[in-house]
């Protein structure tokens, strides 16, 4: 992709939005900040470890969807 990775996410996000309910997103992907794109790995912050426990146990179809079409 010719994107910069800050695009690149921000598609992620606009992707996942898309498919996620509203009251999710905004829970649960709102309060992330993208941090950096390096070697093919996404990194992001995320306001505590629960989130990435969450994220993996609830979201890890869509996230690797998202980056499948975003990066």
């Amino acid at each position: 992709m010719n994107q910069d990775p800050t695009s690149q996410w921000e598609a992620c996000l606009n992707f996942i939005k898309d498919n996620l309910d509203e009251r999710a997103f905004n829970t649960w992907f709102k309060p992330a900040k993208f941090l950096s794109y390096t070697n093919n790995v996404v990194k992001v912050q995320v306001p505590t470890e629960y989130f990435v426990e969450y994220w993996e146990s609830h979201f890890l179809k869509i996230l690797k969807s998202a980056f499948g079409k975003c990066y």
